[in-house]
């Protein structure tokens, strides 16, 4: 209970470090400015800030999926 505690508020900490960062430096670690506050809209539950990002991020893969499927069914 204790660790899983601790590793909640790190988590917590990097979260609120990351919504202050400007979008340069999450570029250079990869990271959109959605990718963050998708994960902080998600914080309840998880417990560390890569399951966050990542399901963040393939939330963002699979809209730019679907945004590529709905082009290419527009008439040219």
């Amino acid at each position: 209970f204790w660790t899983r505690l601790a590793r909640t508020s790190r988590y917590h900490k990097e979260l609120d470090l990351l919504m202050h960062a400007d979008d340069r430096m999450l570029a250079d670690i990869g990271l959109t400015r959605f990718d963050v506050v998708s994960a902080a809209q998600e914080s309840r539950g998880w417990y560390g800030r890569r399951d966050a990002l990542r399901a963040a991020a393939t939330r963002r893969d699979d809209a730019i999926g679907v945004a590529r499927a709905r082009r290419s069914r527009l008439p040219e």
